[in-house]
């Protein structure tokens, strides 16, 4: 008896832990979420906590919390669809901003939630605002679910505009540019690029992680509306989709379309001068068509000094063989029309003149190149003799000869491989009744430098066919502001200080103009005598002094413009000094515009290295911070052997941007050798003296400035000088590094 009430206990606390075993594993779903008990203390907005990171100094960020601090927000993104990772989007009444934590959140779209800030660390990558270093349990609680954040009904060009990054919008009408149908949302090994369109020819791009558990999907080919989040990375706007079902594209698509062709719509005119191209997307412009024969690459849009243009180029591509065609839309031959354009060409290394070539048809459908019947025609473009990133004019090409067809195309056909890679520019293209190039004429003055053209009749002169060149006189009333890409009203122009850019100044008659239509927008090249001298970044006392300029009267920035000064000091007056002659000849030259050149990058600590980038029309980048942490690097970035050789009074120049110093100079070091061999490590080898700098960068910004002459002539005589950029970063600080130019007299 005893040993049955045994047993029968043994097997009720059997059943009494099993079933406590079972309570344990499911789990719980909430009305509401529990409450944490975290602090409180000041209760920040998003608009609060951005006002305050943008004021700042550059030894003030990252802004590390230290003290109690909290932000009241809604997740309008999570990570559940791989998309983004350890991270989310949250938004408020005021704003929105990116959070990203150390771990996965657990945070779902519409939670509701206290983000406690102590620890935390207000920061931007690139130019996206984030709260980083977050922990889910010790910073966030979850006050409610399911407060599902409204999107916000904009357009391309509003978000464009800026003032939505990292919310929730939506977008009506759009569509996938045509070149882009048939792919899926992302590559298999990396991020997927993807651009949308509106009817109107507005784009933007989709962002898509390949790890998104949509990333196979194909792109849906109609026009509708989508639902996502504003992301940026540096100027350039992006979207992130949070689901496919917020893709809702199966209507009828608009006419045109970039990309790869798309429906055929005769216009009777192109005048195309590309300032609206996002630098190193592919060009899609409506009507227009760009496709990749052979290989991958297109053609793609490029900004230098404020001036759009297109490029194909198959440097570092791998590939065995590139064809791209970038083709205007079809335009009605109804009467004799004439084509012109202009072309330029850079690092020349294809073995004939097949490159670039022009070709014509009346018969292409907007899609099958090999289908349609193409004539080439025999027009002047940049050839191997002509200088490196000079524009050659094309002269006027008659087209009488397929009057009596609907329309032709005229199609711009790049060719070349990873070793037939020269880089060729198309800029300026105009198909019309005009001959000689819409606008010019006028003006008595002589355009010499003893009796220059005015202001008015410069802005009379512009784009003149053939381009007028002389010398222009007038007062130095502003420049254009930072960011802008065309000029379109007055509010893209600083007439007073301060200036933020050193690329460009305005020439007026007036010396008290504030109105952008009665100004010549003058282009200052970089590492130019005349950009040293004559900017008002670095010079705001030349404002409201007078210039006197020779160049090409063309369009710069959208408005009538000087241009192609090759920048001597022989080639400006400047009231009060500056220019009218002298000036060494440069020995060595090496501006960065497609690679990192002749220069050679070595990594002594750490996995980041130098790169290339294309901010300043090209440059050599290096930053030690990536993926939301600082890292510990030593990197070299080393020029080839400069021959001082029989030289006096040597001077090294360069063009730098700093961003994220802390002050923390010694980091970033300006080095030269006279007995380094040219191939070993430079931090075993060699003895390297750092330089001083006259005249660093702000350190806090991403504005480029100029050196001024560094003295180098310690060195005169030595038949191989090495110059180098040693960069540090540490665990704590890691700036970022940008050299544009780099210059020996």
């Amino acid at each position: 008896m005893n040993k049955l009430k045994s047993l029968n206990n043994r097997w009720t606390l059997m059943i009494l832990l099993f079933s406590i075993f079972l309570g344990g594993c499911v789990k719980k779903e909430f009305d509401k979420p529990p409450i944490g008990n975290l602090p409180v203390g000041e209760v920040k907005t998003i608009a609060e906590l951005i006002s305050m990171y943008d004021n700042a100094s550059a030894n003030e960020k990252p802004i590390v919390f230290d003290y109690d601090a909290t932000l009241y927000a809604v997740v309008n993104m999570d990570e559940t669809s791989g998309n983004i990772y350890k991270s989310v989007f949250v938004e408020d009444n005021t704003g929105a901003i990116n959070l990203r934590f150390t771990g996965e959140s657990g945070l779902r779209t519409g939670d509701s939630v206290q983000v406690y800030l102590r620890k935390a660390i207000l920061n931007d990558y690139n130019k996206l605002y984030q709260i980083d270093n977050l922990n889910a349990d010790s910073n966030i609680v979850i006050l409610a679910n399911k407060k599902y954040p409204e999107p916000e009904v904009v357009t391309i060009p509003q978000i464009m505009a800026g003032g939505y990054q990292a919310k929730l919008i939506k977008l009506e009408n759009v569509q996938f540019i045509s070149g882009d149908l048939g792919k899926n949302y992302a590559d298999a090994n990396g991020y997927g690029n993807r651009f949308i369109e509106d009817c109107n020819g507005n784009t933007m791009i989709i962002r898509t992680s390949n790890y998104a558990n949509f990333a196979t999907k194909a792109l849906p080919e109609g026009k509708g509306n989508l639902i996502a989040v504003v992301g940026i990375f540096n100027t350039t706007y992006q979207l992130y989709i949070r689901t496919v079902s917020e893709v809702d594209m199966t209507g009828d698509r608009c006419g045109g379309g970039g990309g790869g062709g798309g429906e055929v719509i005769p216009v009777a005119e192109v005048n195309e001068n590309f300032n609206s191209v996002t630098a190193d997307q592919d060009i899609a412009f409506t009507g227009w068509t760009n496709i990749a024969e052979a290989g991958t690459r297109k053609w793609q849009g490029k900004v230098f000094s404020g001036n759009g243009y297109a490029q194909a180029t198959a440097y570092n591509s791998g590939l065995t063989s590139m064809v791209s065609w970038m083709i205007t839309p079809p335009v009605i031959m109804d009467q004799k029309k004439y084509l012109r354009f202009n072309t330029a060409k850079a690092f020349y290394a294809h073995n004939d003149n097949t490159g670039l070539t022009v070709w014509a048809s009346t018969d292409f459908d907007g899609t099958n190149i090999a289908g349609a019947s193409w004539t080439q025609l025999n027009v002047t473009v940049a050839g191997q003799a002509d200088a490196d990133h000079t524009f050659i004019e094309s002269g006027d090409y008659d087209l009488s000869p397929f009057i009596g067809n609907d329309y032709v195309f005229i199609a711009f056909k790049y060719r070349g491989s990873d070793t037939e890679s020269t880089s060729y520019r198309v800029d300026d293209v105009y198909i019309g009744t005009e001959a000689g190039g819409g606008g010019g004429g006028g003006g008595t003055g002589g355009g010499t430098q003893e009796d220059p053209y005015t202001i008015a009749q410069a802005i009379e002169n512009n784009n003149a066919t053939p381009y007028v060149t002389g010398w222009i006189k007038g007062y130095i009333v502003g420049s254009v502001r930072e960011g802008v890409t065309q000029v379109t009203s007055g509010d893209d122009i600083l007439f007073n200080p301060p200036f933020q850019l050193a690329t460009n100044v305005l020439l007026a008659d007036n010396i008290n103009e504030t109105d952008y239509t009665k100004c010549v927008i003058v282009n200052l090249p970089a590492g130019t005598e005349l950009r040293t001298q004559v900017n008002l970044l670095d010079t705001p006392g030349n404002h409201k002094k007078w210039l006197n300029v020779t160049g090409t009267l063309r369009t710069y920035f959208g408005q009538p413009g000087l241009r192609d000064c090759p920048g001597t000091a022989s080639d400006f007056v400047l009231e009060g000094g500056g220019g009218g002659g002298g000036g060494g000849d440069a020995i060595f030259t090496e501006e960065f515009t497609t690679t990192l050149g002749s220069f050679s990058h070595f990594t002594v600590v750490g996995p980041q290295i130098w790169e290339w980038a294309d901010f300043d029309g090209g440059c050599a980048k290096m930053s030690g911070y990536a993926n939301s942490t600082n890292n510990a690097n030593e990197d070299w970035l080393v020029s080839p052997a400069i021959n001082l050789s029989g030289h006096t009074g040597s001077v090294l120049e360069i063009r730098q941007a700093a961003n994220f110093v802390s002050n923390q100079w010694d980091l970033l070091q300006v080095m030269i050798s006279s007995d380094y061999d040219g191939t070993s490590s430079p931090a075993e080898q060699g003895t390297w003296t750092e330089l001083t700098v006259p005249n660093r960068p702000a350190g806090n910004n991403w504005t480029f400035v100029n050196s001024g002459p560094i003295d180098i002539s310690a060195y005169n005589g030595q038949s191989a000088v090495y110059v180098a950029f040693k960069y540090r970063s540490t665990t704590s600080v890691s700036s970022t590094w940008e050299i544009s130019k780099v210059e020996v007299k």
